[in-house]
């Protein structure tokens, strides 16, 4: 499981994407340029954390 970084905009939707594993930075493409911190998304023991 990781999280996905929708890029590239268009009418219908987005054309790209970017996927990560948990725990990775994602980067966020312009207008917003930024690297996403995903290590939130990690339970104590290293594995994703489900709702």
């Amino acid at each position: 499981m990781g999280e996905d970084s929708r890029v590239d905009p268009s009418p219908k939707g987005y054309r790209s994407r970017t996927t990560v594993p948990f725990g990775k930075p994602l980067h966020v493409p312009p207008p917003f340029d930024f690297d996403l911190d995903t290590t939130g998304f990690l339970g104590t023991d290293g594995t994703a954390v489900e709702d």
